[in-house]
């Protein structure tokens, strides 16, 4: 679903957008796998003029990755979890540490691991405990992992379940573990202040992008 464009035409009344204009948008349904596609002038966020589109195209999974953090309430001296050191799981890394919060990714695969090593994050190949931990994110979307996520976290753990059908599982796991999901939150995408945020973080290289671009 991530992708950046040029404007070539707009509509009647459009006045911030123009032809020419380098572009990011959130899509609300279908894929952007076309040449064209027409999109409402409310989910349309302009690139900077340095940005390349390669680096605009991750707006959305950062807009998605800062709205997750927003919602659980990360404090700056909390300790998280990261599962999964994909994308999502690296960028949400990076924006903790940003933040000061000590970081812990959870990955088997190895080479995505070593990509965090340089933003000072802790890793694990296995989830050992999670008794240390402030708040736990899921990046994988996979049920399974995230049902025994929940049976192992302290009942004060926040848990974040972020990516695309998270709120699917959020509202699956309300109704069949009302009692263990009292501080669950999901993020399938960004907001507009989430959205503003991810291209200024962008624009001044405060992401590493090159890791999976």
């Amino acid at each position: 679903r991530e992708y950046s464009g040029i404007v070539v035409a707009t509509g009647n009344g459009v006045k911030r957008i123009h032809p020419g204009d380098k572009v990011v948008s959130q899509l609300s349904r279908g894929g952007s796998y076309t040449h064209y596609l027409k999109v409402p002038k409310t989910n349309l966020y302009k690139l900077p003029p340095g940005v390349l589109l390669k680096q605009g195209s991750q707006a959305d999974s950062i807009s998605t990755c800062l709205n997750g953090i927003r919602r659980l309430g990360v404090q700056d001296r909390d300790t998280t979890c990261v599962i999964g050191a994909g994308p999502l799981g690296n960028i949400c890394a990076q924006i903790l540490r940003r933040k000061g919060s000590d970081v812990m990714a959870v990955d088997q695969d190895e080479r995505l691991l070593r990509l965090l090593h340089k933003y000072d994050v802790n890793t694990w190949q296995d989830l050992e405990s999670t008794d240390r931990f402030d708040c736990l994110i899921d990046t994988t979307g996979r049920q399974q992992e995230v049902s025994q996520l929940i049976e192992r976290a302290k009942p004060s753990t926040k848990i974040l379940l972020i990516g695309p059908n998270s709120k699917e599982m959020m509202q699956h796991f309300e109704g069949v573990m009302p009692n263990d999901v009292r501080n669950l939150y999901a993020s399938e995408f960004g907001e507009s202040q989430d959205w503003v945020e991810a291209i200024h973080l962008i624009q001044n290289y405060a992401i590493n992008l090159e890791d999976h671009t």
